[in-house]
């Protein structure tokens, strides 16, 4: 009498922005596991937990004083006409922006 120790499997198939996807790889390369790995990680947690292993919650970003000056004074020299103009092209450059003056 044979057994059949092979697990079935599914093929699950999504369409991403490719700069997420190389962002992404390139991250999980550092850490050392795949796309593949991460998404099965991240399932086992939800079927093992119940819950999603991310907080989906949004979170309004804390500015210092210091950093809203900053921002403050960057709007004022841009309309002078004393600053060079930044260029945000995308939702994700100006997330980018905001992020680092957060930091």
């Amino acid at each position: 009498m044979s057994t059949n120790l092979v697990k079935k499997t599914k093929v699950i198939q999504t369409r991403l922005d490719a700069d997420l996807i190389n962002e992404a790889t390139s991250i999980l390369d550092n850490i050392g596991i795949t796309t593949t790995d991460l998404v099965r990680i991240v399932l086992k947690k939800l079927v093992n937990t119940g819950k999603v292993p991310v907080s989906l919650q949004y979170e309004e970003p804390q500015f210092s004083s210091e950093k809203i000056k900053d921002f403050e004074n960057l709007l004022d020299n841009y309309y002078s006409g004393t600053t060079k103009t930044i260029k945000v092209s995308n939702p994700k450059e100006l997330d980018n922006l905001l992020t680092k003056m957060a930091d």
